[in-house]
C-alpha cells in the first residue's frame, strides 16, 4: 500500500514465492577447459543461452542484433526465430568482440579455416557479461 500526496491509496499485489521460476543453468561437463580451443564452440553456445535468460544479457543481445541491423555477422542473412542465432567471440587487432551469426554459420567458422584468418577464436572466459 501506497499513500499518495492527494489522499488516495494504491495497492499493489503480493508476489508469492511459488510464482517465481526457477531457473537452473546446465552443469559443466567435467572435461571443458576454457582455455582449450576444441571447448569454445562449447563455452559460446553455454554462454548464449545464459545471456538470453538473464536479464542483462537479453539487452546485450537486443542491442548486438540492432547494431548488426538483424543481419548474421558471417553471412550476412537475416537472423530470424526459425534460424536463431549464436554470439561468436572473436579477436581483431587484439581486441576481443561479439558478433552474433547462425548456429550453422557458427559451426562453420569454429571447422573452417578461411574464417580463422578473419575470426581468430577469442579467450573463452574472459568476457563474462
Amino acid at each position: 500500500m501506497q499513500k499518495r500526496d492527494n489522499g488516495n491509496t494504491k495497492y499493489f499485489p503480493l508476489e508469492y514465492a511459488g510464482d517465481t521460476k526457477i531457473v537452473r543453468f546446465p552443469k559443466i561437463k567435467t572435461k571443458a577447459n576454457p582455455y582449450d580451443e576444441n571447448w569454445q564452440l562449447y563455452f559460446e553456445e553455454r554462454e548464449t543461452e545464459k545471456m538470453r535468460i538473464s536479464l542483462k544479457g537479453h539487452y546485450y543481445l537486443i542491442k548486438m542484433f540492432n547494431e548488426q541491423k538483424g543481419c548474421c555477422a558471417i553471412c550476412k542473412e537475416k537472423l530470424t526465430l526459425e534460424t536463431g542465432g549464436r554470439c561468436h567471440k572473436y579477436w581483431k587487432n587484439g581486441v576481443s568482440f561479439n558478433q552474433l551469426v547462425h548456429p550453422s554459420c557458427h559451426r562453420k567458422a569454429h571447422s573452417n579455416l578461411d574464417f580463422k584468418e578473419f575470426f581468430t577464436p577469442a579467450y573463452c572466459g574472459g568476457n563474462r557479461l
